[in-house]
């Protein structure tokens, strides 16, 4: 594996949430104020209910979104609801600032995405996932517009992933940029199945970002991505 990746591997879901949730609580604990990004999809849920479980001050922990899908308020496919059920409902101390806002456009939020950032410490941790296709936030390859974000210097980009099949039904979306994902001090990412592994194994081989963006997310002089994985 490179060099600026840690793997881990469990033999079972139940040690692969308890030893994922640990560690980033362990990597949130300080003085300071902390920020933590958190992403969607069904694969960190059981992780975000032992990570409520920490023994964090919750209500100096800013939580953000790694990415969102343009969906309306209270849409149950939205990554926000994912982490207000999982996480939020077992410790309401916690504040989440969302990245879709009300009444807005995808344009006008990630304009305020962006400001907010500017306003906050950098985040501390980020928490990825991966998609079959090698995306990770709502980095999808082959995105009309996906070039764009990649060179872009600003941490969220809007992304029109309309012509790619792992995004679908979900074509817009609001996601962190390289950039973004480069202000983080430590990442990790959690992985289910075989077939997740495979793909992380081929894109580090492969050393093609564009093709794989879940490279964009690999360690750097603030340490390695740490990977979290399980059958």
């Amino acid at each position: 594996m490179n060099h600026s990746l840690l793997l881990h591997r469990h033999a079972d879901s139940t040690g692969w949430a308890t030893t994922a949730a640990t560690a980033i609580a362990r990597a949130l604990q300080g003085p300071q104020r902390q920020r933590l990004l958190l992403s969607g999809g069904s694969t960190p849920a059981p992780v975000y209910r032992q990570l409520a479980q920490a023994a964090l001050d919750w209500s100096q922990l800013e939580l953000g979104l790694v990415d969102e899908r343009w969906l309306a308020a209270g849409d149950a496919n939205r990554n926000d609801r994912l982490v207000e059920q999982h996480l939020l409902a077992l410790q309401p101390q916690a504040r989440l600032q969302a990245l879709a806002q009300p009444g807005s456009s995808p344009a006008s939020s990630v304009q305020a995405a962006n400001a907010h950032w500017r306003q906050q410490p950098l985040p501390t941790v980020a928490v990825l996932g991966m998609g079959n296709d090698g995306h990770t936030a709502s980095l999808f390859p082959g995105a009309r517009d996906l070039a764009q974000a990649l060179d872009s210097t600003a941490p969220y980009a809007s992304i029109d992933a309309g012509d790619c099949p792992a995004a679908q039904p979900f074509a817009q979306r609001l996601s962190l940029t390289p950039a973004g994902l480069g202000h983080c001090r430590q990442r990790f990412l959690l992985l289910r199945g075989n077939d997740k592994l495979d793909t992380l194994t081929t894109a580090l081989k492969s050393g093609n970002p564009r093709h794989y963006p879940i490279l964009y997310a690999l360690g750097s002089s603030t340490g390695p991505l740490q990977v979290f994985w399980c059958p």
